[in-house]
């Protein structure tokens, strides 16, 4: 669950970063074309980049590495805690936050069906036109409006202008295939119902395609005679977002847009500017993090200290020292003798606990020492466990017995993701 809200959470911070790309350099040129092509690659790139998974350029490697850092580690063991029974339930924010996200995905997506079925309900009822290479559909309780290569109208005729030059206009959204950018953007909305900018990109990708059919009409129309039909009286069109009605609601920022002078060509150079807030993006989410291993000067001291300066110690042997079950044996013994103090996981505390210890000549575990902690109370259970963990195969050197320094990192989460 933690790993689905993560992904909707980087998928959001992209999104509001891409628009607000798109509402400081591009809205207002009238370069349409290209304006729609970010648009709709908006949302594919939001939820694209938390997804890749790059190497890390977070961590630069050493050329020298110090004896402390030659020493093996162990395979991570991961603990995960169940939960604690308890006669009082607890509060589990992430489930209502999961349930909460759900029941808004399914009220979105019985909706956008509902409206899909009701608009294939009423094309059934009423007898279509052939027009121009389209399905008309007349009836007065019509608004001027098309959805794939339906166009509905409330009247028409041939010996009509005004009536004429709507249809032309709706048959244009139809040939470029504006409806299917509007269904992709309805159903990106239903999974991400909650993102405060998704009306506006719904709206962005509406005035987009008008401005582009706005700009083809006037091939066909002098602007006077095409405005005044974007002005009449006419009632506010309600219906499904994924419709396009001919009266939008941006009456205004339509006509400026097409008296505007044609944006130069250099202005699509703007769009390079795409290019690294893509790269950032990648690199804030898509770059996994890697868990520096490198030992502070302090750490490296008390690393060195905790073997003894009498007994000779290896970092790397010909036999190195294996558990008398096996690896997995070893693994079974943490995972059923690790306990995740219950005040810690209250608090949300988690991560990883960098310990060492050496394995000696008779195979017994001592010298267990804390490398990197995170929190009292977890460093001192994975050291309590390590010190009374069962004897082990030592290693061996030239055939004979060593004691052997390894270190294990033991990664204490609260909920497996």
């Amino acid at each position: 669950m933690t790993a689905i809200i993560q992904f909707l959470l980087e998928a959001s911070v992209s999104l509001c970063l891409l628009y607000g790309l798109y509402a400081c350099f591009f809205a207002k040129t009238t370069q349409f074309y290209w304006n729609r092509i970010f648009l709709m690659a908006i949302p594919i790139l939001s939820c694209l980049i938390p997804l890749l998974s790059l190497p890390s350029l977070w961590h630069s490697s050493n050329s020298s590495l110090s004896s402390v850092q030659m020493v093996v580690n162990l395979e991570e063991v991961v603990f995960f805690q169940h939960e604690v029974t308890s006669s009082l339930p607890k509060l589990d924010i992430i489930l209502l936050l999961m349930i909460l996200y759900s029941g808004g995905v399914a009220f979105g997506l019985a909706r956008f069906l509902s409206s899909l079925f009701h608009l294939y309900g009423m094309i059934r009822k009423i007898e279509a036109h052939h027009i121009g290479g389209s399905k008309v559909f007349i009836h007065p309780h019509f608004k001027a409006s098309s959805f794939l290569n339906f166009i509905f109208m409330p009247s028409y005729s041939t010996n009509h202008r005004p009536s004429g030059l709507i249809l032309a206009h709706e048959q244009s959204h139809v040939k470029k295939l504006h409806s299917l950018d509007l269904l992709f953007i309805e159903f990106f909305g239903v999974f991400f119902w909650f993102h405060p900018l998704l009306s506006q990109l719904k709206d962005s990708v509406k005035e987009t395609h008008e401005f582009q059919v706005d700009r083809e009409m006037l091939q066909k129309s002098d602007i006077r005679e095409y405005g005044h039909l974007l002005i009449e009286p006419d009632n506010i069109p309600t219906g499904a977002a994924y419709i396009h009605y001919f009266n939008q609601l941006q009456t205004k920022k339509r006509i400026i847009m097409m008296t505007k002078s044609p944006s130069p060509v250099w202005t699509r150079f703007r769009y390079a500017l795409v290019l690294p807030c893509i790269a950032l993006l990648v690199f804030i989410f898509s770059c996994e993090k890697e868990e520096d291993l490198t030992l502070t000067k302090s750490e490296e001291v008390l690393a060195l200290s905790s073997s003894p300066s009498k007994v000779e110690v290896f970092d790397v042997v010909e036999e190195m020292p294996t558990p008398v079950g096996g690896m997995e044996g070893w693994n079974q013994y943490l995972k059923e003798n690790l306990a995740f103090p219950s005040s810690a996981k209250e608090e949300g505390i988690e991560g990883t606990v960098y310990a060492e210890f050496i394995v000696d000549e008779s195979g017994k575990i001592r010298d267990v020492s804390l490398l990197r902690g995170i929190d009292g109370r977890l460093d001192a259970e994975a050291l309590n466990v390590l010190k009374n963990s069962p004897d082990w195969i030592p290693g061996k050197q030239d055939g004979k017995v060593v004691n052997v320094k390894l270190r294990i990192p033991i990664r204490f989460k609260s909920y497996p993701s």
